[in-house]
C-alpha cells in the first residue's frame, strides 16, 4: 500500500458516494468547512453495511479520512498499521 501519497479531495455532494470510492489503506484530505466533518462522521457508520470501515482525524483546517477495511476485496489494516500511518502524517492515534 502506498502511504506516501494523500489524495486531495473536494467536499462531495454525498458522503456515501465519496466514501464508497475508497480502497483499503487510502487516505483523503478534505477542507474543514462548515459541517463537513460532522456530516462525514454521520455517514461513516452507514458504510459499514457495505463492508467499509473508516477512521477520521483532523488537524488545522483539514480533516483526513482513512479506509481501514474493505470487505469486498478482503483487505484490512491492522491497528499497528493504522497507528503508523497516522503518526507518519503527524496526526496521532
Amino acid at each position: 500500500m502506498d502511504y506516501e501519497h494523500i489524495k486531495q479531495g473536494e467536499l462531495p455532494r454525498t458522503w456515501s458516494d465519496i466514501l464508497g470510492g475508497f480502497g483499503c489503506g487510502e487516505i483523503k484530505r478534505f477542507p474543514l468547512e462548515g459541517q463537513a466533518l460532522t456530516n462525514a462522521r454521520h455517514a461513516i457508520p452507514r458504510m459499514g453495511r457495505k463492508g467499509l470501515k473508516f477512521r477520521t482525524r483532523s488537524k488545522g483546517d483539514h480533516f483526513y479520512i482513512l479506509c481501514t477495511a474493505h470487505q469486498q476485496d478482503g483487505a484490512r489494516l491492522s491497528r499497528k498499521e493504522i497507528q503508523q500511518l497516522f503518526r507518519s502524517l503527524e496526526l496521532g492515534e
